[in-house]
């Protein structure tokens, strides 16, 4: 059974940069790092199959604060998404999300109140990343 980690990654949010496509409300943010993921507590995972994490993926993803849907979420507590994970997309060997930000998580950024965001991530017994679940805003 795939286990979730947590709090693991942690990427600075850059400042809204929107996609070259006319019209686009996407954000598109680095998930996985190519090859070997470390977390800031020392533990590693492998992204060795790129292109199955994006396959894994089979429809929006909750963007939250500090991993409320994992976290929260199983408790029956308030969960609210603050954006939308909406695509991925393997860029040579790193997984990056396509982000559709609601009113509140465009507010969150822009006032900077949140600084960072860290993705949620299925591993299998060996490590391995075998998909992306969700991603927080975190500080």
């Amino acid at each position: 059974m795939p286990q979730v980690a947590l709090t693991a990654l942690c990427f600075q949010m850059p400042q809204f940069v929107q996609s070259e496509e006319k019209d686009s409300d996407i954000q598109w943010l680095p998930m996985i790092p190519a090859g070997t993921a470390e977390g800031r507590d020392g533990r590693k995972w492998f992204n060795n199959n790129p292109d199955a994490i994006v396959a894994a993926f089979e429809n929006k993803l909750p963007f939250d604060l500090e991993h409320s849907t994992e976290i929260k979420g199983p408790k029956g507590e308030d969960a609210d998404a603050y954006g939308w994970i909406v695509a991925l997309e393997n860029r040579n060997g790193e997984i990056w999300g396509g982000v559709e930000w609601n009113e509140n998580g465009d507010w969150k950024i822009k006032d900077k109140r949140y600084c960072f965001y860290s993705p949620a991530f299925s591993h299998d017994s060996q490590s391995n990343i075998v998909a992306i679940v969700s991603a927080g805003l975190t500080n």
